[in-house]
């Protein structure tokens, strides 16, 4: 296909570790500052654990078909019927997400830099 790009297992760590601390930063807080009190840096801590883990079993299962795309290999694995539901179900819930996440990013930039600014 041209135009088409393959990223390394390393810059998709990256990505999705970066993808992962940023949603705990902006997204996270509230809710959970009010359920774990104090505890909630440790809460913060054991979700990136968590995504970490799913990282890791991502870039385990890209080297063992390097040459398949994630909708490829969802379609490999689980078969036809399932694979398609998979990818669909999985490529549909993240079209939500970049608008929510620059909405907070928005709101937080607005918050923190009026207060860095003094304006």
């Amino acid at each position: 296909m041209p135009g088409s790009f393959k990223i390394s297992s390393h810059q998709l760590m990256i990505l999705i570790l970066l993808y992962s601390v940023g949603t705990v930063i902006l997204h996270t807080p509230s809710p959970l500052a009010s359920f774990a009190k104090q505890d909630a840096w440790l809460a913060a801590l054991f979700g990136t654990g968590i995504a970490l883990i799913f990282v890791w079993f991502y870039i385990r299962v890209g080297n063992l078909y390097p040459d398949l795309a994630l909708d490829q290999i969802n379609e490999k694995v689980f078969g036809k019927l399932v694979g398609k539901m998979i990818n669909l179900t999985f490529f549909s819930g993240l079209f939500p997400l970049p608008p929510r996440l620059l909405i907070m990013w928005g709101i937080s930039l607005k918050l923190f830099g009026c207060r860095i600014l003094h304006l």
